[in-house]
């Protein structure tokens, strides 16, 4: 199979390469995924450069999550050839190639009939943002809420499920070329969260605050953020791609009794999976229902990975992009 392989650790246009390598074999467990399309994450590009929380020694197939068709089951597995299914994919034989292993646990079935982009989308991106909505923040119909990084596929999805909850919610980007796209998935207006006097900004847009914060930029824009929550508010992290970790000034959680929560969907998988089905079912539901419909996926073609991967460090996309591997069956 054609797989991009991490030879190394460090940029990947230095250090990967297109190779034909075997196709992985499912261990007890686990089970082979023809890949049809393979999500592109900045997480991919830390990990390939050997900056992320998990490492593995190259060479390495890396990718996170895929959407495709069973090709082989190992013992134990449930799932059987031929079925569609969308889901967790990972290092050393991820899904920057056209086959990928992932545990039965991470993987779940899907329609045929479901558009694949929509479909890659579900387990990661609209899990987390089920997840963060319900369980963690208890976001309630008209309540107001603001999402950070909010034109990338996990803020988008954010502002879709916030929406058809009957929240409000509000947005925060970092160029003008992404306010539309936020206010076309619901949001009730769009700020840049470069401001130089974001605060002030914010202050006056919310005109009183916001019920809860979900943010994934960290550094200044989670300071800013925590003072715009109303009495009894609730805060979410989700990630921190400014690359600054924010510290917490506790005084302020405890004058106006501010819950903080931290969601991290793959640590879900390892403690929790039935947790991130029960998030995966309802917003498969939702989507087959009509309650909400994901962004389309800029697919990229193989032979364009090193510029996918630079737009996602250089916050130049907005919604999904994702490998093209296969055509539908």
């Amino acid at each position: 199979m054609r797989a991009w392989v991490a030879t190394r650790q460090g940029p990947p246009g230095e250090v990967l390469e297109l190779l034909e390598v075997d196709r992985p074999t499912p261990a007890p467990g686990q089970v082979s995924v023809r890949v049809e399309l393979g999500g592109l994450n900045f997480a991919d590009r830390m990990l390939i450069e050997g900056r992320y929380q998990e490492r593995y020694e190259p060479p390495f197939i890396v990718g996170t999550e895929m959407v495709g068709w069973v090709e082989e089951v190992g013992e134990g597995a449930t799932l059987s050839p031929g079925q569609r299914v969308a889901g967790f994919a990972g290092a050393p034989t991820g899904a920057y190639a056209e086959y990928a292993l992932g545990v039965e646990e991470g993987l779940f079935a899907i329609p045929a009939e479901l558009d694949a982009g929509a479909a890659l989308q579900l387990p990661v991106a609209y899990a987390t943002a089920w997840l963060a909505l319900h369980r963690v923040a208890r976001v309630q119909a008209g309540e107001r809420l603001l999402v950070t990084a909010a034109a990338g596929s996990l803020g988008l999805a954010l502002l879709r499920l916030a929406a058809a909850a009957g929240a409000e919610p509000f947005a925060l980007v970092g160029s003008e070329a992404k306010l539309a796209a936020c206010e076309r998935a619901g949001a009730r207006w769009s700020a840049l969260y470069k401001d130089p006097q974001l605060s002030e900004r914010l202050a006056e847009l919310t005109g009183g605050g916001v019920d809860a914060l979900l943010d994934s930029v960290g550094g200044e824009v989670w300071e800013a953020c925590v003072r715009q929550l109303r009495p009894g508010g609730r805060a979410v992290t989700l990630g921190f791609s400014s690359g600054e970790i924010p510290s917490l000034a506790l005084n302020r959680l405890l004058l106006k009794n501010i819950a903080v929560g931290g969601l991290f969907v793959g640590g879900y998988m390892k403690s929790d999976p039935e947790l991130v089905r029960e998030a995966f079912v309802a917003v498969l539901d939702g989507c087959l229902n009509g309650a909400f419909e994901p962004d389309p996926v800029h697919e990229v073609p193989t032979d364009e990975l090193f510029g996918a991967l630079e737009r996602l460090t250089s916050r130049a996309t907005i919604g999904k992009q994702a490998l093209r591997w296969s055509e539908a069956n």
